[in-house]
């Protein structure tokens, strides 16, 4: 049996999660801009964390015996899961960009037809990542809203003591 959710479960449980997108995504810009930039370990533990959240939603939801909430939580693992495929493949694109830059040309000496080709791959791989984390964002709100909802069904839910 669901109680009623006060309205600060709203704020302080839910708001979180659009701040984390965010700064995420602000992050995200930050990284892409220096093309030079090696930032493949930190897209590989975003990728990381997004494919363990998806199992996880995966797992609950075999479990779940409510098909409601069962597929609610596949959609959000699904999600989850591609956004995770696409952060992988904008890791590949930045790995990539930095390993020619390294070793096959020098992009602060190149010509600028270069410089557009480098910009205009890096734009697409910022593109990308950004569409990894708003398909995550999605799948990490479901979640989060289903699990607000599990824990708020019993009247005790919030005694401290």
């Amino acid at each position: 049996m669901e109680t009623q959710q006060p309205k600060i479960v709203n704020f302080v449980y839910k708001a979180p999660v659009v701040l984390a997108m965010l700064f995420t995504g602000m992050y995200g810009l930050i990284l892409f801009i220096d093309v030079t930039n090696d930032s493949t370990t930190l897209i590989n533990a975003a990728f990381a964390v997004m494919l363990g959240l998806s199992a996880i939603c995966f797992s609950i939801a075999v479990a779940q015996k409510d098909k409601r909430i069962s597929d609610r939580l596949l959609f959000a693992g699904e999600r989850l899961l591609h956004g995770a495929i696409l952060v992988i493949v904008t890791s590949l694109i930045k790995y990539l960009l930095f390993k020619v830059n390294n070793y096959v040309i020098d992009i602060a000496s190149a010509n600028e037809f270069v410089k557009c080709i480098f910009w205009s791959v890096n734009i697409f791989a910022c593109v990308v990542f950004l569409n990894g984390l708003f398909f995550a964002h999605t799948g990490i709100r479901i979640l989060n809203d289903l699990l607000i909802l599990r824990m708020t069904r019993h009247r005790d839910w919030d005694d401290m003591f």
